[in-house]
């Protein structure tokens, strides 16, 4: 009997254990997000808690205006940046920051700061890295849920957004693209390598409407190096842009020929209109 006892005994504390280390896990309110974005050439990420509106007021209730707030939920939002950065025209050196805001009906500030574990509680205005002020706008729809995104992206820039309830508010992220690219284009065109970097040297000085002249130089190199149906395009569309319209009518009927060979009638197409336009300003 005695002996039973003690089973029983050992029993219910193994029991009373396993209660103990058990866990109910519900989930987050403010669930955890991230959101990563190159912007240029530069890697953006930023990490978040999403907290949602569930029929409360937010701005101007919820958070306070004119009293900091962490710009999210839980820990102090992060964002980090692989190269240095301008923000609203002020630059930012490459790193990780936290950010908080100081929202308002008319405009607000958003600060990063060097202290990554800030928040509204211990604050301090001196670990302010940056500082910036911008307009907040009326958001089209109603945002349930807390929400950073990036929009509006360029070669070389994005806005970096945040959106709860009725407001949204942006600021825009800009970044040195040119110097990489240029050194770069330096690293593969000087000495000569190989028609695909002077192809792409040529497109990134067409499309961004750079040195038209330069542009031409590599993209007559990349196609007597190497011919292809697309080098040959982007050469008649230079030659276009320089008023050269014979040369690129050949060009575009040689893209074309070549395009037609390798079955690719989007290419065809582009040619067609090229040269339909070429026609009519020779």
């Amino acid at each position: 009997m005695k002996k039973l006892h003690v089973v029983l005994s050992v029993f219910v504390l193994c029991c009373c254990f396993s209660l103990v280390q058990a866990q109910i896990t519900p989930p987050a309110p403010s669930p955890a997000a991230s959101v990563t974005q190159v912007v240029g050439l530069t890697n953006i990420s930023v990490n978040y808690s999403r907290p949602s509106a569930r029929g409360r007021v937010i701005f101007g209730d919820l958070v306070k205006y004119d009293r900091v707030w962490r710009t999210g939920a839980n820990q102090a939002t992060r964002i980090s940046f692989s190269d240095e950065v301008t923000i609203e025209g002020n630059k930012l050196a490459k790193g990780e920051y936290a950010i908080m805001s100081f929202p308002n009906p008319n405009e607000w500030t958003v600060v990063f700061s060097k202290n990554l574990n800030t928040g509204e509680g211990n604050y301090k205005q001196e670990e302010d890295v940056l500082r910036v002020k911008v307009k907040p706008m009326t958001a089209a729809n109603k945002v349930e849920t807390f929400t950073i995104s990036f929009t509006d992206l360029g070669m070389n820039s994005a806005n970096l957004e945040f959106a709860w309830e009725n407001t949204v508010v942006k600021l825009k992220i800009e970044t040195d693209v040119d110097a990489k690219v240029e050194k770069q284009i330096a690293d593969f065109t000087n000495p000569n390598k190989d028609a695909n970097g002077f192809f792409q040297a040529a497109s990134y000085y067409f499309n961004n409407n750079k040195d038209i002249n330069k542009a031409y130089e590599w993209i007559v190199k990349s196609t007597s190096m190497q011919p292809q149906y697309w080098t040959m395009y982007l050469r008649a569309q230079i030659e276009m842009k320089m008023k050269k319209y014979k040369d690129a009518m050949a060009s575009a009927e040689k893209s074309m020929e070549m395009a037609k060979t390798a079955n690719n009638m989007q290419y065809v197409e582009f040619n067609e209109k090229l040269l339909a336009e070429a026609k009519k300003m020779k």
